[in-house]
C-alpha cells in the first residue's frame, strides 16, 4: 500500500486514531494512495496492527477534511486533491503559492 503505512509504529503518546490519521493522510498527500483507490477498513487495520475502530474514526475525520469520500456499500475512496479540499489543508501538505495567488489575484 505504501511506505507510510509500512513504517507505522505505535508511539504511545498519541491516540491510535491520531496515529492512523497521520499515516493515512501522509499516504494520500504523498500519492502513495492514489485518487480513486478504495480503502478497506479491515485491510488497513491489519496492516497497521490496530482494530477497525481507530481506522473507521480516522477515515471519518479524513472525510471531513475532504481527503476521502464514503461510497455506500463500498467503503471509502481517496478523493482527488482539488481546490475544493477543505481549507486550511493539513500542515503535512507543504507547498507555496505565489503571493498573487494567495491574495486571489490573477497571475499572468
Amino acid at each position: 500500500m505504501g511506505d507510510a503505512i509500512e513504517r507505522f509504529k505505535r508511539n504511545g503518546r498519541d491516540s491510535l486514531r491520531s496515529q492512523a490519521v497521520g499515516v493515512l493522510r501522509d499516504a494520500i498527500l504523498s500519492g502513495q494512495l492514489k485518487p480513486g483507490a478504495v480503502l478497506n477498513e479491515k485491510e488497513l487495520a491489519e496492516r497497521l496492527g490496530v482494530s477497525k475502530t481507530p481506522i473507521r474514526e480516522g477515515l471519518s475525520l479524513l472525510e471531513h477534511e475532504g481527503l476521502v469520500q464514503t461510497i455506500p456499500r463500498r467503503g471509502y475512496i481517496v478523493t482527488p486533491i482539488t481546490a475544493s479540499v477543505s481549507w486550511p489543508l493539513p500542515a503535512t501538505l507543504s507547498f507555496q503559492l505565489p503571493i498573487g495567488c494567495a491574495c486571489g489575484q490573477a497571475i499572468p
